[in-house]
């Protein structure tokens, strides 16, 4: 069974939250508090299943 790591509203910070989920074994299970995250050139819109 997969661990599941709960991320907070990362205030725009994209290139830290990458950083972050590289570090995160591959078949983590990441659940996102936020509605969208900040990126150069616009917004990324983090889709649920």
């Amino acid at each position: 069974m997969p661990q599941t790591y709960i991320i907070g509203d990362v205030h725009g910070e994209y290139d830290t939250l990458s950083k972050l989920i590289e570090k995160l074994p591959k078949e983590a299970e990441i659940i996102f508090l936020m509605l969208r995250v900040q990126m150069p050139g616009g917004i990324m819109t983090i889709q649920t299943e």
